[in-house]
């Protein structure tokens, strides 16, 4: 395989994890299997990239992985922090404490980390355990991750962003996007003036109307400030034209009353 394809990602992590509890085979020197154990451990990654590097690929083509997470975990002991240290649930259920974003027991995004290391009060000790080639952070008491360190999974963990105008959150925005709408563009209409098509007496009979009746009759001032205000908040930061604004706001060019 490694003289067709140009490169093979190594992904040197998730090497253990809650799903080790209870597991005996899962690690050596721990007969529970819940034994704090770096997810990036050097040795076993040292041992298989030696593995690959043997069977022929060249090293040139390994692309090493790293992660913008980290391992999570609940410590029986919270002033215990070394590899024969014991942590707490079982293979199917972390007790260590969920990430705001990612929602998840033993799995912490980098912006959630590094949200936890820049509040001094959560922070019991932070360090880089030489052995294993890990960062260490231990909060909150008794909950302790393990990251480390190129293809990135995932780069969206790594920080958190603001939701794209004007969307009100994250939670609209791929709501919208999973009906197949443009989550960037604003839908807000107010007053009634798009309810009214072709057929309406005010575009059907055209001259039975002044201009300016036609114009309050149709809502035209609240249609008026709807396009100011998209135009102004919204489309102006998209790059887009002042008419492209008004075509996308009212949809003009699809009425095709000529």
């Amino acid at each position: 395989m490694a003289k067709i394809v140009d490169y093979i990602v190594y992904m040197t992590y998730d090497l253990h994890g809650q799903w080790d509890a209870h597991n005996s085979n899962s690690q050596e020197g721990c007969a529970t299997g819940n034994c704090l154990r770096s997810h990036v451990n050097l040795t076993e990654t040292k041992q298989s990239l030696a593995m690959i590097t043997k069977s022929g690929v060249p090293g040139a083509k390994v692309i090493v992985g790293v992660t913008s997470y980290g391992r999570s975990f609940k410590m029986v002991d919270p002033d215990c922090s070394g590899p024969d240290c014991l942590y707490t649930g079982d293979r199917l259920h972390s007790d260590a404490k969920k990430g705001e974003c990612t929602n998840t027991a033993e799995y912490l995004a980098g912006a959630e980390i590094d949200e936890i290391m820049e509040d001094s009060s959560r922070v019991v000790k932070s360090y880089v355990d030489t052995t294993s080639n890990s960062d260490i952070l231990i909060y909150d008491k008794d909950d302790v991750w393990g990251l480390g360190g190129t293809s990135d999974w995932a780069s969206d963990l790594q920080t958190y962003h603001d939701v794209p105008k004007p969307a009100t959150s994250w939670a609209n925005f791929i709501q919208l996007a999973k009906a197949g709408e443009e989550p960037k563009t604003d839908q807000t209409r107010n007053g009634n003036w798009t309810s009214y098509n072709c057929a309406d007496d005010n575009v059907a009979h055209l001259f039975d109307f002044t201009p300016s009746q036609r114009w309050k009759n149709m809502d035209t001032d609240t249609a008026w400030d709807d396009i100011v205000r998209i135009w102004n908040e919204t489309d102006r930061g998209r790059n887009l034209t002042f008419m492209q604004s008004v075509g996308s706001t009212t949809h003009f060019k699809s009425q095709a009353c000529g």
